[in-house]
């Protein structure tokens, strides 16, 4: 309701496939207007206001879902040093190598999406031929926001997943089994992604989990709070 994730002025944008989003009226990266953001939250048509599902506006129903992807500490210190010290180009490099690595991990995340339907004999069925709809919003500090007076930098996108999927010409509601199943999976092609799109950058990076895909930047203090940077 307070719409957490433009509360600095951040601007979010709209994604999903082809036929959802043309039904919805939206254009793929269209920049997230309030009005809009509220109506898919709520399960309604963004342009007429008519609800799209049998519990749309129902204050119990689950409005979506929040799949972040987060950058490691050090990347974000990196990003916001070169920032501080001004040199733009090089920090918009690194949030594009972070925008990038998100976006291939939402592409993955599209084969998890699934809908309850009936089948011809009246069984409820799992079916996973569904257009999604989400909003991306780009951070670059905390939740917290704040560390002993300065500001904590985090690297981070918020992908708001709308609880509406598109089957066949009808609109559901999303079932999240499986992208609760395969969120480590995500996570782990997020961080892949975003470690060889540093390594292209000329960046040494150092793997601290391969299982995990965890890493860090070498030369950068784990436990430095950059409080010089800002």
């Amino acid at each position: 309701k307070e719409n957490y994730y433009q509360k600095n002025s951040e601007k979010g944008y709209f994604f999903g496939n082809e036929n959802i989003l043309e039904k919805l009226g939206i254009l793929k990266g269209e920049e997230v207007t309030t009005t809009k953001y509220l109506h898919l939250l709520q399960g309604v048509n963004p342009n007429n206001g008519e609800p799209l599902l049998k519990n749309s506006s129902d204050e119990k129903r689950r409005v979506g879902i929040d799949l972040t992807t987060s950058a490691p500490k050090s990347v974000s210190i990196i990003e916001e040093y070169l920032r501080a010290s001004g040199k733009i180009e090089e920090a918009d490099k690194i949030r594009e190598a972070h925008q990038k690595a998100n976006t291939l991990a939402m592409q993955e995340m599209e084969q998890f999406c699934r809908t309850r339907i009936y089948n011809d004999q009246g069984t409820r069925i799992s079916a996973n031929d569904v257009e999604i709809i989400r909003a991306e919003f780009l951070h670059d500090t905390s939740r917290e926001n704040k560390i002993n007076g300065n500001m904590d930098m985090q690297l981070h996108t918020h992908n708001m997943l709308f609880n509406l999927v598109l089957h066949k010409d009808k609109f559901y509601s999303l079932s999240n089994e499986e992208l609760y199943k395969n969120k480590m999976f995500l996570g782990q092609v997020y961080r892949n992604e975003l470690a060889k799109n540093m390594q292209d950058l000329g960046y040494e990076i150092e793997t601290t989990d391969y299982e995990k895909g965890f890493f860090v930047i070498n030369n950068i203090e784990k436990e430095s709070k950059a409080s010089h940077l800002i």
